[in-house]
Parts: C-alpha cells; sequence; structure tokens
C-alpha cells in the first residue's frame, strides 16, 4: 500500500514536535485563535477553553466532522506553528473521536485535576527514546473516566503511528477475522482476541503489538492494518452479527456496500448467499414456504415449494454438519422495511436470536426447532432443514447470517415492530464524501464540489437559509453526487434535472401545496452552484 495514501503522518509528526513543550496555555491560545474552527466543545460556559492535555489538543482535529473543518485546523497550526510539511490530502487510517465524547482530561472535574498531568506524561514518553515508565503511565491514564482502550490507543496513533496500534471497535473486529493465528495464553484465534482485549491492560496490548510487529505473522503497518480494518468495517458489522440492517437516507451506499462485502467474504462461491429484494407482496411463502403451482408433464398441480431463506438454511445447515470446515453462508434482505414482516417472519422470530441458532456443541445439536405451517405437507430430504429423532424440522443455523438493508424515509418503516427490532444490530449510513475525493481526485474544482453538496444536504435537512428542514433521513446519499461526468455546472444540472430535483418534489409533495414545489425546488438548486 502506498504512503501517499497516508499524507497527514508528515504534518502531524512536526505538530507533536511542535506542541511537546508548549503548556497548557500555550495550547489554549493556539486554539483559541483560530476562527470557525468549531472548537466550542472545548469552552466553558463563559466562553473560556478548558484546560487542555495534549492528547485532547490532537483530538481537535481528529474528530468524526467534514473533511474541510478538519483541515481548516491543520491550516492554521501550520501557519501559527510554521510546519513545513505540506496540509494533509487525506485521514486515511485514522479512528476518529465521537463528538459527544471528544475528551481525555474532564477539566469539568475539580477532583480529576492529576488526570491532565497524567496524560501529558504519557505523551512525553510516548514519542521519546525511553519507554521505561511507559507501563504504569499507560496503565495510570486507563484509570481515567472516559479513556479506556480504545480511546487511549486510538490518540498514540494519532502521535506515533509506526509504534502504536489502535485497538477502536473496527480494528478489534478486522484482527479477529484476518489474523486468526494468534495465540494468547491457552486460547487461540477469535478465542484468544477476546480474552487479550478484555480488560485490556498495558501487558496484553504489548502482546498484540509484539505479534503484529513479527513479520511471520503480518507483513504490514500498523497504519495499513488500521486503515484495511476501517475500510471493511461493513464486513466487520456482518459478521460480528448474526442480524444487521443497514439503514440511512436513499444513495449513501447501503446495498453497495452489504453485496461488495459479502463476495470479499465469500470468493467466487455464489452458492453462499442469497439476495431478495422484498415488497408489500412478498411473503411467508416466499420466505419459508409456500403452496405454488408446478409443471408436471403436461399438467399443471400446486406442490409445496421453499421459499427463498429455507432454502439458504438448509443450505447452510448441511456445511455445519459436513466434515468440511464451516463456512459462512449470507441471506441479504434489501429494502427489508417494504414487506409486511410480522407476516413474513411468522413463528419465526425466535429462531433469530444467537442462543437459539442450531450449532453443534460436543457432537451434540443444540439450538431450536420448530414446526412451521406447513410442516404437515414437508417431504423428508427436500423441505426440512434438520431431522432429529426421525422427525423433519425448521431452525437458522449458525453459520447464516441475516443482512438487511433499508431506506430511513421509507414510510412503511413502522412495519417494524419491537420484537424484530430487538432482533436486529442497526447501523446507520450516512452521506460519505470519500467516493467524490476517489473519483474526482485531479478536478482543481473537488473541494469546491464538495462543499456545495454538503451545503445543498444542509438545506435539505435543516432550516437554515430557509432550508427545508426535512431531517437527516432525507439527505442524498453520496451515489447522487457521483453521477456527473466531470466537475462543470452543465453536468451538474443534468444531474440535478433527472435524479435530484424529482426526488425533492416527491419530498414535498406532503409539505406544499404543488404550485409551491418548483420555486422552492428553484432556491435549493442554487445551493447547487460551482459559480458561487
Amino acid at each position: 500500500m502506498s504512503e501517499e495514501k497516508f499524507s497527514w503522518v508528515a504534518i502531524y509528526k512536526e505538530i507533536v514536535e511542535k506542541i511537546k513543550d508548549k503548556t497548557t496555555e500555550d495550547l489554549k491560545n493556539l486554539l483559541s485563535s483560530c476562527e470557525d474552527c468549531q472548537t466550542s466543545y472545548l469552552k466553558k460556559d463563559k466562553g473560556n477553553f478548558i484546560n487542555l492535555d495534549y492528547f485532547t489538543f490532537f483530538g481537535s482535529f481528529n474528530r468524526d466532522v467534514r473533511f474541510e473543518n478538519r483541515i481548516k485546523i491543520l491550516e492554521h497550526l501550520k501557519k501559527e506553528l510554521k510546519l513545513k510539511p505540506a496540509l494533509a490530502t487525506d485521514f486515511d487510517g485514522i479512528p476518529t473521536m465521537n463528538n459527544i465524547n471528544s475528551y481525555f482530561y474532564r477539566a469539568d472535574n475539580l477532583e480529576k485535576a492529576d488526570d491532565l498531568k497524567k496524560l501529558n506524561e504519557l505523551f512525553e514518553i510516548a514519542i521519546s527514546d525511553d519507554k521505561k515508565n511507559l507501563e504504569d503511565k499507560f496503565n495510570q491514564c486507563l484509570e481515567i473516566d472516559g479513556v479506556a482502550i480504545s480511546k487511549l490507543t486510538t490518540g498514540l496513533f494519532w502521535i506515533s503511528p509506526e509504534n502504536f496500534m489502535p485497538i477502536a471497535g473496527p480494528v478489534q473486529m478486522y484482527l479477529k477475522q484476518k489474523l486468526p493465528n494468534f495465540n494468547y495464553e491457552d486460547e487461540q484465534g477469535v478465542k484468544a482476541w477476546n480474552k487479550v482485549f478484555n480488560n485490556m491492560d498495558w501487558n496484553k496490548y504489548n502482546e498484540v503489538l509484539k505479534f503484529l510487529n513479527n513479520e511471520q505473522n503480518n507483513k504490514k503497518s500498523f497504519k495499513e492494518l488500521s486503515l484495511e480494518s476501517i475500510e471493511s468495517s461493513v464486513e466487520n458489522e456482518i459478521l460480528e452479527n448474526k442480524n444487521v440492517i443497514f439503514h440511512g437516507a436513499p444513495g449513501t451506499g447501503k446495498t453497495y456496500s452489504v453485496l461488495n462485502a459479502i463476495k470479499n467474504l465469500i470468493g467466487k462461491d455464489i452458492s453462499r448467499y442469497t439476495l431478495v429484494q422484498f415488497h408489500p407482496s412478498y411473503s411467508y411463502e416466499d420466505f419459508i414456504d409456500g403452496i405454488k403451482p408446478g409443471k408436471e408433464g403436461n399438467s399443471i398441480n400446486l406442490k409445496l415449494e421453499n421459499g427463498n431463506f429455507k432454502d439458504i438454511c438448509i443450505r447452510a445447515f448441511k456445511n455445519l454438519e459436513s466434515d468440511e470446515p464451516t463456512k459462512s453462508y449470507f441471506f441479504i434482505a434489501d429494502e427489508i422495511n417494504r414487506a409486511e414482516l410480522s407476516r413474513v417472519f411468522g413463528e419465526l422470530l425466535l429462531c433469530l436470536e444467537d442462543d437459539k441458532r442450531l450449532r453443534f456443541k460436543d457432537d451434540k445439536l443444540i439450538g431450536t426447532m420448530v414446526k412451521t405451517q406447513n410442516a404437515n405437507l414437508w417431504e423428508k430430504n427436500k423441505h426440512e432443514v434438520v431431522k432429529e429423532n426421525g422427525e423433519l424440522f425448521f431452525g437458522i443455523p449458525e453459520n447464516l447470517y441475516f443482512v438487511g438493508t433499508m431506506n430511513d424515509v421509507d414510510r412503511s418503516v413502522d412495519s417494524f415492530d419491537m420484537a424484530l427490532r430487538r432482533r436486529f444490530t442497526w447501523i446507520r449510513m450516512d452521506f460519505n464524501d470519500k467516493p467524490l475525493r476517489e473519483k474526482y481526485a485531479n478536478d482543481k474544482k473537488l473541494e469546491k464540489y464538495i462543499q456545495i453538496c454538503h451545503k445543498l444536504n444542509e438545506y435539505i435537512t435543516t432550516d437554515k437559509k430557509g432550508g427545508f428542514n426535512l431531517g437527516v433521513d432525507y439527505q442524498l446519499g453520496q451515489s447522487y453526487f457521483l453521477k456527473p461526468n466531470s466537475l462543470v455546472q452543465d453536468e451538474l444540472d443534468i444531474v440535478w434535472n433527472k435524479y435530484i430535483a424529482p426526488l425533492l418534489t416527491e419530498y414535498l409533495r406532503s409539505m406544499l401545496e404543488q404550485h409551491q414545489i418548483p420555486s422552492e425546488i428553484e432556491k435549493a438548486q442554487k445551493e447547487f452552484k460551482l459559480s458561487k
């Protein structure tokens, strides 16, 4: 992987060198003089900055905010600190901080004032050659309120990416799936990773560092591993959760991302996944089994046919009970909320739960086995998932993953009752400008284009500048903004007229009279102009 992908490293290293001898007051002054840098979260009620440790200072440009907002702070620091390296053109591989919890030192807690000193001492040791007190300071900082292993190792990665691996959520899932040869104490693979991640301290963390630094185990840098873990986050979420739904606004790449992730997981064996687009007429008979007409010779007869979901359950269980290595199977329900789900799932909700899945323990089959509505019509070796004591049953194997996608703006979202909702993990996907940066990387108007894309979404979702105030579910996903062949206004106008205006018109029908809509659409289009 090209080091060009990690353009942030050089300027981050110089920032470390420039601030390592600065006081808390110096750090506060640096950020307080940065106008429009979205640092208000670091201010007290009266507008004064809180006391800053080095890591919280670094966190100001490593939060989950827009690319241009992060660059704005770096531009300010480049000027104030007289930094020589070029500005970052990417933040590849950097885990970001949660915007709601962007602190290391909790400055509002006077009883914990010593925490600032502990964090700064860890910073100084981490960038020095003398690491003899690293273990003690690392463990001391882990005890600070709000500073867990994910945040602490991420902060260390920011300042020294060659020496520290971030143990953020995506990284943990990635390591468990990609490096199964890891051993810890008496465990191997996933169990070993789970054990080392549990209540992780310096000793456990150091075991991970030593393992990853051994070329026999891993040939990639920490930056590369972190980047791959972020880019494979959809794969990680699917494998970490047996039942998961990716939801969000239209065009945010939900189905595209899920299909890519699953194809990466299964390789060329397409028998290991089934894709079904749910719709209002999709039924239990399509999902599990039902009586359908079938042709035999010159006559048409009614017979029981397996549905899409039962078919893949049968394939997955055959693999599970065989002597072959266990493989993962995937059922993808695209636009899952468009069907009447309670009728589709019927009595099978119970079987979805992890502890009810079919599995073998000490060579004994365990899990929930049920009879379905049409069980009295089943033929042996055709309609059952599992045979137990001469009887035929349905069940969901533990190696089958149920993946759904849905658009939040679809009004049939209410088809998800609480019994269904609590059985799924929900992953939100929002507009992501990274695909735009990749497609239009060589276009001089890229930054302006990304800016107007964000402004249009802001106009749609909020009431700023007289916007529609529809809410975040109505934002436009990146697929709409990837349609121009080049970044010229004529191309943008074509995309507007063919794709964006018709969609916004539908959104506004429930809010405005028909004759009011065209003028409102024209106002919105002013936000989608490169010449502004």
